[in-house]
Formats: structure tokens, sequence, C-alpha cells
């Protein structure tokens, strides 16, 4: 019965769709291609446990030269059925929110390029559960060398939820994330944004 609690949900996540220093790269990250994605029966699967199972080709290949960290307050009006697309951070038109706060917004440095690319390509046995809201404030960008847009990630903390895209992917731990933002000193609850947002109206 867990077991098909287990891909009952796993379905429905999967089609659904919250100071200063640079992020380390990962150390001992070891991958095996084409080993086969292990069945997981629970969501809370201890560090220890979480297995490299092979690489997700997309994130793998967008080569980004440049990739950018943003805060924003995306409007939505309450209790509309309004496509998820509305608040992502960048819009189905590939333009990016005008939601965004200027003085959260970073370019990563190369090093952090490199982790964050890694954490997107090299799949795991891992897979996130959501909460069923979806109110984003985060948004993470990735540019090719045209400084075209590739890629993005429109992540709400408060819900335990994020959204890939062109790629849809669960295996990152949102708690990674989140780590990012707050070693390059960005608030990561609602509440700190709103208060921020009041004492520095834009």
């Amino acid at each position: 019965m867990k077991k098909g609690l287990f891909y009952i949900v796993l379905f429905s996540i999967t089609f659904s769709g919250c100071n200063g220093k640079e992020v380390e790269k990962p150390q001992g990250f070891i991958v095996k291609e084409n080993e086969e994605i292990l069945d997981v029966p629970d969501f809370d699967i201890p560090d220890s446990e979480i297995k490299n199972t092979g690489i997700n080709k997309f994130w793998n290949s967008i080569n980004s030269k440049k990739i950018k960290l943003f805060v924003y307050t995306p409007s939505r009006e309450e209790g509309t059925d309004t496509d998820w697309t509305d608040v992502h951070i960048v819009n189905s038109k590939g333009i990016i929110s005008k939601d965004i706060i200027d003085n959260f917004t970073k370019e990563l440095s190369q090093d952090s390029i490199k982790y964050l690319t890694n954490l997107l390509a090299n799949t795991t046995n891992y897979w996130d559960s959501p909460a069923d809201c979806f109110n984003p404030r985060h948004g993470i960008v990735f540019y090719n060398s045209k400084n075209k847009i590739v890629g993005h990630i429109s992540i709400c903390f408060e819900c335990n939820s994020y959204h890939t895209q062109p790629e849809v992917i669960h295996h990152v731990k949102i708690d990674l994330f989140e780590t990012i933002f707050k070693q390059h000193g960005f608030p990561t609850k609602d509440e700190m944004i709103r208060k921020y947002l009041k004492e520095n109206p834009q």
C-alpha cells in the first residue's frame, strides 16, 4: 500500500506544475552513468543514503556562461485558477518577472555556476515532496554565451516546492537551493521579504 501511494504522489508532483560567501564546489560527487534508478520507498531519505544514479542530459548540456539569482514578488489574484507560468521567474514569452527586487539580484561566480549545474545534471534517487501551494519568491536564471535565457528555476521555500524549465526535475533537495541564496545574503522567508519591502519600497 505504501509503495502504491508513493507512485501516486510521484506521478502528481511530476506533473504539477515558496553572507557574501561563494558556494563551495561539490566534494566527492561521483556520477554513475546509466545506473538503474532506485525504487525509493519514502521521501524522507537521509543524506547518507542519497545515491547518484545518472546524468540529466538537458541540464548537463546547457553549458551556462552566466547564472543569476533573483528575489521577486509575483502578483497573482488569490483564489484564481491561474497557470503556474504566471508566477515563474521567466514567463512563457521568455521575459524575466517585472517584480524582481533590485537589491536582491546576484550574478554567480564560475565556481558557483559549476556547482549549481552539477546539482541539476547529476540525478539522484531523492525526490522532494512539495506542498499543494506554489507562491515562489526566488528565481534562478541560466544564460548561454549569447546572453540568451536557456533555463530557469522558480522556488517557493514556504511550500517546499520548485519548478524547473524547460526540463522538469525533482531530484535536488530544496534546502540546497536555500543554502545558495543564504550564502549570498538573500532573505529566504516570506516575512523577511515583506519586511524589507515595507522598509525599502521600490
